[in-house]
């Protein structure tokens, strides 16, 4: 007896005892079943490939973990939240090479994820790797991804202020912007001024002097930054960039 000759309910049952990666792979016809596999499955053979307390971090490592699985995760009794869960690499490293033709939206990959993990309350708040997953989408130039980290703690300031850098780098002065300064979502009434979430220093107008971003090499000035002289001769000696 051949696995094509089983029916699909039994070898989901084989599946959830043998919990085997490459079951799916056998052939075609495994490959078809668990492509149109329930979402219980689904959600069942993570839990149980997985064991307590590290079920959610392992579980976000599989593209098949999807927000509703990722939900119903949380969910289950037998989920307790014990150990934070961490945010995977896959979530970032490859964003630069995966930019949608049309541009990022609000529910472009891994947003959707993200949300129901922060809104569980069981990521710690700043994620002690929120730093690296900032300078991916910095890199990417997903500025819906940029202020969604930097809102649940993500320090620009981490790795020698990497994320900044590499902004100035792309020339946009409103991704630095995004990045240096705190935004406050009044309710009502008049907006506060809130401090920034970097000391922009002389680091940051070289760089951009150097890569001739103009705009941002005035915002820097307007900040109270002063050019030093490596800077100044970066100028060609003038004692202004405007």
């Amino acid at each position: 007896m051949s696995l094509a000759s089983l029916p699909v309910e039994l070898l989901f049952e084989i599946q959830l005892s043998a919990l085997s990666s490459a079951l799916p792979y056998v052939n075609k016809f495994c490959y078809d079943a668990f492509s149109h596999a329930p979402v219980s499955l689904r959600i069942e053979y993570l839990a149980r490939r997985h064991e307590q307390p590290h079920t959610i971090s392992k579980a976000l490592l599989y593209p098949l973990c999807t927000p509703e699985i990722l939900q119903q995760l949380l969910n289950r009794p037998d989920n307790p939240a014990t150990v934070p869960p961490s945010l995977p690499r896959r979530f970032f490293r490859n964003l630069q090479d995966n930019s949608p033709p049309d541009g990022w939206k609000d529910d472009s990959f891994p947003l959707p994820l993200l949300r129901v993990l922060f809104n569980s309350g069981r990521t710690p708040n700043p994620d002690p790797n929120a730093h690296k997953a900032l300078q991916y989408a910095v890199a990417a130039r997903f500025d819906q991804l940029v202020e969604f980290l930097l809102a649940r703690g993500a320090d620009p300031k981490r790795s020698g202020a990497r994320a900044i850098t590499i902004a100035i780098e792309q020339k946009n002065l409103q991704r630095v912007r995004l990045l240096c300064e705190r935004r406050d979502q009044p309710k009502r009434g008049k907006k506060r001024k809130l401090e920034d979430r970097v000391d922009v220093d002389t680091e940051f107008l070289r760089l951009a002097v150097k890569r001739r971003a103009v705009d941002i090499a005035e915002y820097f000035v307007d900040k109270g930054v002063v050019p030093d002289m490596d800077t100044l001769r970066l100028l060609g000696g003038r004692s202004s960039i405007r």
